[in-house]
């Protein structure tokens, strides 16, 4: 099944093709490619990762993992692992090997609300939510030890994904999961170094993190942390391989926009996204070459294919 329209972009838009490439999947909330080369995508309500790479319907499709609670980020490591936080058990899962996964001994365990997996400099950091109201960086030393690396970051809460939480968690903890995709980071490459990027959709702004973490509040005053300003609500991101470029969803504009990674504190209020038109994007990534881009929408339940932007 392809569909074609021409979303607005900011670059050659005769060129622009959006199709869908991959049908019937149950919430997707991340997407990321293994070391082999395979595309997997986590299905947040269906507690299970499936091996999208051919693209298709994926209705009747064996699932690549099962027996998750809550999968959101997916992070395969140089070892060959491939690590997936598991929102509403507080897990860390290796799914490598696949199969049924849920008797697993965990990667690191206790956490709360484990949502975004990044890896920089051999350690291994997660975004969990110590509160209702704001999320923190975690690194994860051991299966039950674990610091603070970033703390009191604040949240907000994304409409439209109300409702994929389990039943224990209505009415009271109906927020988590549409809180959690507010908070997102992940490594970039500046100049040779390699440093982790947060969103606040908060305040709107981008934030590169020192080496040595920190307190939300110093880095919203530091203008040396700053990366852009003026972007809302926002998503999964990551860099465009072989390029400057920061790519960032924003769910509620439907848009996917292109951040300089050397333009320090710009405002991108009126900077036109790259493509837009979609609905819900969560998360965005791109084949080895960067020149295909795939935005999955757990509003959807699918997966599209960009090309030509």
């Amino acid at each position: 099944m392809s569909t074609t329209f021409s979303p607005t972009t900011q670059r050659t838009s005769n060129a622009l093709r959006v199709a869908l490439f991959a049908t019937n999947v149950h919430a997707p909330t991340h997407m990321e490619w293994t070391l082999d080369g395979r595309l997997l995508v986590s299905e947040h309500t269906a507690g299970q990762v499936t091996d999208i790479t051919d693209g298709g319907d994926f209705h009747r499709a064996q699932p690549f993992a099962t027996g998750l609670q809550g999968p959101t980020s997916i992070l395969p490591l140089r070892d060959g692992r491939i690590l997936v936080s598991e929102m509403w058990s507080g897990r860390i899962t290796d799914i490598a090997g696949g199969g049924d996964v849920s008797d697993r001994e965990p990667f690191a365990e206790g956490l709360r609300g484990p949502y975004s997996l990044s890896s920089i400099g051999g350690s291994v950091y997660v975004v969990e939510h110590p509160t209702a109201t704001s999320a923190q960086i975690t690194e994860i030393r051991g299966t039950n030890d674990h610091r603070p690396f970033v703390t009191n970051v604040p949240g907000i809460p994304l409409s439209g994904m109300e409702g994929l939480t389990p039943p224990r968690a209505w009415p009271d903890r109906s927020t988590e999961m549409f809180f959690a995709c507010s908070d997102w980071k992940t490594p970039v490459r500046i100049d040779g170094s390699d440093s982790l990027v947060l969103n606040s959709s908060v305040l709107g702004q981008l934030f590169l993190i020192p080496e040595t973490g920190g307190d939300y509040v110093d880095l919203a005053h530091d203008d040396n942390a700053v990366l852009a300003t003026g972007l809302g609500h926002m998503g999964g991101m990551i860099q465009r391989p072989g390029s400057d470029e920061l790519y960032v969803t924003l769910p509620k504009e439907g848009a996917v926009i292109a951040v300089d990674l050397h333009d320090r504190g710009r405002d991108y209020r009126f900077t036109p996204p790259v493509v837009r038109g979609l609905n819900m994007p969560s998360c965005v990534r791109f084949s080895p070459s960067g020149d295909e881009m795939y935005v999955c929408s757990f509003a959807v339940g699918g997966v599209w294919k960009i090309t030509g932007w």
